[in-house]
């Protein structure tokens, strides 16, 4: 991962009144940067991790950072919120003493933005590991030594009533010792039993690893099934090495779009397929569900990734053979019946030919100056599905159109953070076009959801208000 020095503390910065000491660079992404950090006064190696917004946040020569204009100022605002909520809810899991979820143990503002101090893992990211690897993960090795320790972490979080949302290889730490840490909290969401959903919009997706209603922003249907939607997709990447197959290409092709998925261990393709079904009601609805599914011997039921069945069948717990004799010993059963009503229609239909001869015939007499037409109906080819544009660049845009959180006026202006946001977007299995991930700022609040991107114009600069 490349590193941009600039918008990093210095190495040897000291923060929260000389406590911590920064050492070392770990990563800096859209939202923040993350050190490796010693607290002084304890001789402890900790990580922190610093809100640092790229494309909005400016680092000053004093390590201090700054916001260029109100509506940039806003965007941070809101972000501030999150992040310090993000600390917060981690901080309350450290109660659980789960060793798979990162602990936090320290949260100040500092420098114009804020910091919170998490254990650090003297390992990788699974990602890392891939790469590093050169080569897929064994399919066996990450259903007894990965998985578990996943489902584990998942289990603790959706005890409280909180999705990750945002679960992939980048996010989950190996140590040394192969233990597994979730990390990176920041797209979590929080319901409460029984409430009305008070969620606030996303404000990252990873394509690939969304299911569908957190793409479509559908707070009603988010829950711990969205989490096991993006762990299949997860395991997917880590078995085969390749990005996940997108809704799209489960919608069209079904379980073919897993052939990817080693031949030779028909569980845990079976697996993975369940926990990316489409539509929330056929994944799995808890980590219960799936270790009571490994325990039974992966006895998975009848599994459909689209709309047409009969693409699914293979490699899903469906006995193809029992289906062709099912259907012939049936066709059986029909065949006399099915005969005497051919026999039939073939009367009906004799009968009425001669009966539309007689007429041609009579009208012909009667006019024969007059020319017979034939109406053909024109069978329409379906149309094909339009291909997604180019993801738009991270940038600054205008913002000219309509947001499916509430309208603005056209001088509202919106940063995309992430340029590969704009992943086809398909609703009931028709394509909706190219859909972004926008933040509002207007009137004093900062709204957000998702628009197309023939909404969004790009600008040089970010004009003053």
């Amino acid at each position: 991962m490349t590193i941009d020095a600039n918008s990093m503390l210095q190495k040897g910065a000291l923060l929260h009144n000389n406590t911590y000491r920064i050492d070392n660079y770990l990563s800096n992404g859209g939202f923040g940067n993350t050190y490796r950090a010693t607290n002084i006064e304890f001789n402890e190696v900790v990580a922190i991790k610093e809100l640092f917004l790229k494309g909005i946040c400016q680092r000053n020569t004093d390590s201090t950072v700054s916001v260029s204009n109100s509506t940039n100022s806003q965007l941070f605002d809101q972000q501030l919120v999150i992040f310090k909520r993000e600390a917060k809810r981690l901080r309350e899991l450290n109660k659980s003493s789960n060793r798979h979820i990162i602990k936090v143990h320290d949260l100040f503002e500092e420098n114009g933005t804020a910091y919170y101090v998490m254990d650090y893992i003297d390992g990788k990211s699974l990602e890392s590991l891939l790469e590093d690897n050169g080569k897929p993960f064994n399919t066996e090795w990450l259903k007894k030594n990965i998985l578990p320790q996943i489902l584990d972490a998942l289990d603790v979080l959706h005890h409280y009533n909180l999705w990750h949302l945002d679960i992939k290889p980048s996010n989950i730490m190996l140590d040394n010792n192969d233990n597994v840490t979730l990390i990176d909290f920041g797209t979590s969401k929080q319901i409460e039993p029984y409430s009305t959903y008070g969620l606030t919009s996303v404000t990252a997706l990873t394509p690939g690893y969304a299911a569908i209603e957190l793409q479509e922003n559908n707070k009603k249907k988010i829950g711990p099934w969205t989490d096991l939607y993006s762990l299949g997709a997860t395991l997917y990447n880590l078995a085969t090495g390749k990005n996940p197959p997108k809704i799209s290409d489960i919608n069209d092709n079904g379980i073919n779009a897993f052939l990817l998925l080693p031949d030779d261990d028909s569980n845990f393709k079976k697996l993975v397929a369940w926990m990316m079904q489409i539509h929330v009601d056929k994944r799995p609805q808890s980590v219960t569900e799936i270790r009571q599914t490994i325990t039974n011997n992966y006895s998975i039921q009848t599994v459909s990734l689209s709309k047409n069945s009969d693409n699914n069948r293979d490699n899903l717990g469906i006995d193809n053979q029992t289906i062709i004799s099912k259907k012939k010993k049936k066709e059986k059963q029909h065949l006399p019946l099915f005969l005497l009503l051919l026999a039939l229609l073939g009367i009906i239909g004799f009968a009425l030919y001669n009966s539309s001869s007689r007429q041609t015939s009579t009208i012909s007499t009667a006019h024969p100056a007059t020319t017979q037409t034939t109406s053909t109906t024109k069978v329409q080819k379906p149309k094909p599905k339009p291909k997604p544009k180019q993801p738009l660049p991270t940038g600054i845009y205008a913002f000219i159109g309509r947001c499916n959180v509430r309208s603005g006026p056209s001088t509202t202006y919106s940063v995309v953070y992430e340029a590969n946001n704009g992943e086809p977007c398909f609703y009931d299995g028709v394509h909706q076009g190219d859909w972004y991930y926008i933040e509002i700022a207007f009137g004093g609040v900062t709204p957000s959801g998702w628009t197309h991107r023939d909404n969004l114009k790009q600008l040089d600069h970010l004009p003053d208000p």
